[in-house]
């Protein structure tokens, strides 16, 4: 798919023959740049205002969550 939409594409593998390498290209940059700031856009508006230690915290105790469910994977 990414390949088919001329967000990336294959190269020869110097250290492989058979296995290609995935590099991205400049539309896929841009891209990319297009949805990095879609998502500061985003987190800036469903943040504003909102106690930047409160956030911290939610951040914290999710990834600690994250963490947890993680290690119960097989």
């Amino acid at each position: 798919m990414l390949v088919e939409d001329e967000l990336a594409c294959y190269r020869p593998n110097p250290a492989h023959q058979r296995a290609k390498l995935l590099e991205v290209t400049a539309t896929g940059r841009a891209a990319l740049r297009r949805m990095q700031a879609a998502y500061t856009r985003l987190a800036l508006r469903t943040t504003e205002g909102l106690d930047p230690e409160r956030l911290d915290l939610a951040r914290e105790t999710l990834s600690e969550l994250q963490r947890r469910l993680e290690s119960e994977l097989p």
